[in-house]
């Protein structure tokens, strides 16, 4: 699982952030540089993100199989996760950290993209990103 979130997601959510919402991604990053700036650093920075996953792997795939290998991966992890509080059972694990994390940014991003539509399918992912939030990030909580 550690590696499907972090080899796989995490590149995946890379892909749709740079390739599908740039003006976000150059707004976000680049937003305080000069306007002419601005532009050239993104593009620059882009093209070293495309080349980055093409030689990953993922970047050699077409949008709708990404999207397809997303669907695959939240259904396995929302199977694995089932009804328990955290992926592996009743207490936190490393693998939890990286699973927040990547669900952190698909789910609570304000970027509508395929891996949000997907993640939103799944409720038990979705009150886990809510949860883990809560019981780990919120000082008076007990874990």
């Amino acid at each position: 699982y550690q590696h499907m979130i972090e080899d796989h997601l995490y590149f995946i959510n890379v892909y749709f952030r740079w390739v599908e919402h740039g003006d976000a991604i150059k707004t976000a990053f680049f937003g305080e540089a000069p306007a002419p700036l601005r532009g050239m650093l993104f593009w620059k920075i882009r093209r070293s993100v495309l080349k980055m996953l093409h030689m990953q792997g993922l970047g050699r795939h077409t949008r709708d199989e990404l999207i397809g290998f997303v669907q695959q991966d939240l259904d396995a992890l929302s199977q694995q996760l089932g009804n328990r509080p955290y992926l592996m059972g009743d207490h936190v694990t490393s693998v939890d950290a990286s699973l927040y994390g990547a669900l952190h940014n698909i789910i609570d991003s304000d970027l509508e993209t395929p891996l949000k539509q997907e993640a939103m399918r799944h409720r038990n992912l979705v009150d886990y990103c809510d949860r883990f939030r809560r019981e780990v990030f919120d000082d008076d909580a007990q874990v």
